[in-house]
């Protein structure tokens, strides 16, 4: 008997498990059972990244957080957005798992440990949220044609932010990282990580 798989499941099998990727996706489809038709594609979609881990939990500010290691989504994105915000979340912030994979953890965290200008960590940091945003915009419009979203947004977030308001998010996070120890991707993941998700006794 021929046993016979497709790519998307060979890619499954032979990719590195990513931590917390089986219970991330029981928990987006026991709320949106929907998904089920196209978890392959997400689970795909997510082991190319180079993700680590990721996982849903309480956080103190935003929707998402995109570390070298992790990503971590809010919790309310299950309870407070529709389906089709919440994915673009999700592949909003994939894409910075990508941009990890691609330019190294190093490269990526220059904009808050002081080897940019502050003009130049600006526009790092616009430009690396524009192609995220653009990147999950593309991503919502594949599962349209697949039937999976109905609508996306018109546009991401950072498109709307002025300068202030990224001068403002840039200082944000180098308060937080001016507890650090040191400059390892560690170390400034760690400080950012501890931050950002609330710890529940």
């Amino acid at each position: 008997m021929q046993i016979l798989i497709t790519e998307e499941q060979l890619n499954l099998l032979t990719s590195s498990e990513v931590e917390g990727l089986s219970d991330f996706m029981d928990t987006i489809i026991s709320k949106y059972p929907e998904i089920d038709e196209h978890k392959e594609h997400i689970i795909n979609f997510i082991n190319k990244s180079g993700c680590k881990k990721i996982e849903f939990g309480n956080m103190n500010y935003g929707a998402g957080l995109s570390l070298h290691d992790s990503v971590l989504l809010n919790k309310t994105l299950l309870t407070q957005q529709s389906m089709d915000m919440m994915l673009f979340v999700v592949f909003h912030e994939i894409a910075h798992q990508y941009q990890f994979k691609k330019y190294g953890a190093e490269k990526m965290y220059e904009l808050y440990t002081g080897k940019l200008s502050i003009e130049d960590g600006i526009t790092f940091l616009y430009e690396t949220e524009i192609t995220a945003d653009e990147f999950a915009l593309r991503k919502c419009r594949e599962f349209i044609k697949l039937g999976l979203l109905k609508s996306i947004p018109s546009q991401g977030v950072y498109k709307k932010m002025s300068k202030d308001q990224l001068l403002a998010l840039y200082n944000g996070v180098q308060r937080i990282l001016s507890a650090r120890k040191g400059d390892s991707p560690e170390e400034v993941s760690e400080v950012i990580y501890n931050f950002i998700k609330i710890k529940l006794e």
